[in-house]
């Protein structure tokens, strides 16, 4: 538990961290860093407060055993690869969430439900390659897929709109092209 007078918390400050298996975060945190919780692989639970706005890039890499965490609505931006190599089963993608960079969820192998995604107008290379995901659906906000699925060896359907721009899914069983 960080007293909640801590507003901040340095880059990769808890980076490698394995004996870390639990940490609630303080109400004045608005970001976390990049690499701040990266391969602490017993991280298991981790409270957010509702102030966070954004989560850095490889913030929660190789965390292996967090299988779950509420990526809560006030989220404006996850940073690439933030949960990469993750234990995450599910995921909700809130409504000001715009692009999913790249890696964000690639090889969270437990990773088989997104929901939310309603604003998301671009999904980055491998940005759920190697994951276990099997259904998704995007709005039409949706504009650009870049290669976003590589290695998706459960995925099944991906719903999007007619208008989409640029729509290259990277799975081997699912091959869609607009000029990719």
């Amino acid at each position: 538990v960080l007293p909640d007078s801590v507003d901040s918390i340095g880059e990769a400050a808890f980076l490698g961290c394995t004996s870390l298996t639990q940490v609630q975060l303080p109400q004045a945190l608005t970001k976390v860093e990049r690499k701040v919780f990266s391969e602490c692989a017993e991280l298991r639970n981790i409270d957010l407060p509702t102030t966070i706005t954004m989560i850095g890039g490889s913030s929660f890499a190789g965390c292996e055993m967090l299988d779950a965490i509420a990526i809560l609505d006030q989220l404006r931006e996850l940073g690439a690869f933030a949960f990469s190599g993750s234990g995450l089963k599910e995921a909700h993608i809130p409504d000001g969430i715009k692009r999913l960079q790249k890696g964000v969820f690639k090889d969270c192998t437990q990773l088989t439900t997104v929901t939310g995604m309603q604003n998301v107008g671009y999904v980055d290379e491998d940005a759920f390659s190697g994951s276990a995901v099997k259904d998704l659906v995007f709005s039409e906000e949706i504009f650009t897929i870049n290669n976003g699925f590589r290695g998706c060896k459960a995925l099944e359907r991906i719903f999007v709109p007619v208008n989409i721009a640029k729509f290259c899914v990277g799975a081997r069983e699912l091959i869609a092209s607009t000029t990719c």
